[in-house]
């Protein structure tokens, strides 16, 4: 929210959707106001209405992210966004003592725009909209092109994580945690390694101790607090 509310092109769209709406008056504050005070109506309107329906469609679709799929939860933030848009001008209005309080109708009918008008928006911005990038992709585009390739594994040296790909390895300034949240599927198997679950060739015991062999032939240790995550994952009994 802090993002979009602090975009130019965002606020210039309130203040010119509120002018608009200032001036022409719709919904009968035409008659209610005078010109100065529609004004401010309509840029509260507005500034609070993109506020509230942000808030509620994007919070039900990270809570149905990895529940339903995409059209499913484009219907139930849609939905989202219009009861929440729909109780703010509720709740505008309530404290507007001279804007008439809209009856149960005019309340549906609203609710009803507002639905077919969120859920279009959704949909323009899942057809045309920029594609989020995969969390690996965002990691390998700290690489140099020559060097990005499929991941095979992260490690700490000094305040750099050496990225290991198939095209070679690089030094990027990150924190491994860090690092990690870029990275994809994988497992941390020490407090200073990362393996990509696709890389990993093989692990044994040696000398009581595990170690993880990976596709390009690097062997990494397992320290004994990650031992359960590699168990867990199917690689040692």
């Amino acid at each position: 929210m802090h993002g979009a509310f602090t975009k130019p092109k965002v606020l210039g769209g309130i203040v010119i959707a509120a002018v608009l709406l200032g001036v022409s008056g719709p919904f009968q504050t035409y008659e209610a106001f005078a010109l100065p005070a529609r004004l401010a109506y309509w840029l509260l309107i507005c500034t609070l209405t993109l506020a509230a329906g942000f808030f509620a469609g994007t919070y039900v679709e990270a809570v149905l992210e990895r529940r339903l799929s995409e059209w499913p939860r484009f219907i139930f933030s849609s939905i989202a966004t219009a009861i929440a848009v729909v109780v703010t001008v509720f709740l505008v209005n309530l404290l507007s003592a001279s804007t008439p309080l809209p009856g149960p109708e005019a309340m549906l009918l609203l609710g009803g725009y507002v639905s077919i008008v969120s859920f279009a928006v959704s949909a323009a911005f899942k057809l045309f909209g920029v594609k989020q990038l995969p969390k690996t992709a965002t990691l390998l585009a700290r690489l140099p092109l020559e060097k990005r390739g499929p991941l095979i594994s992260l490690s700490v040296q000094d305040h750099y994580t050496e990225v290991t790909t198939s095209k070679g390895t690089h030094l990027v300034l990150i924190r491994l945690s860090d690092a990690i949240a870029e990275a994809g599927e994988g497992l941390q198997i020490h407090r200073s390694h990362w393996v990509a679950l696709k890389a990993i060739a093989k692990v044994r015991r040696q000398s009581g101790k595990v170690e993880l062999t990976t596709a390009n032939g690097t062997v990494l240790p397992v320290s004994r607090s990650y031992l359960p995550a590699v168990k867990a994952a199917g690689l040692l009994p």
